[in-house]
């Protein structure tokens, strides 16, 4: 019986898992800074808009 063909390396899945997640930790890096000097730029009353906001949904 081979399986050669359905079977995946762990070490290939590894190898992408760990740089996709690289990747996606890195944009989610960015975008939650631009998020923090946007939120700076606008002051408190952005804060209690969005906390409001929270608070109603």
């Amino acid at each position: 019986m081979k399986r050669s063909r359905h079977e995946v390396k762990p070490a290939t899945v590894c190898v992408a898992a760990t740089t996709i997640w690289r990747d996606v930790n890195r944009l989610h890096l960015a975008l939650f800074r631009y998020f923090m000097y946007y939120v700076y730029s606008l002051g408190p009353d952005a804060l209690r808009m969005v906390s409001s906001e929270n608070r109603l949904g």
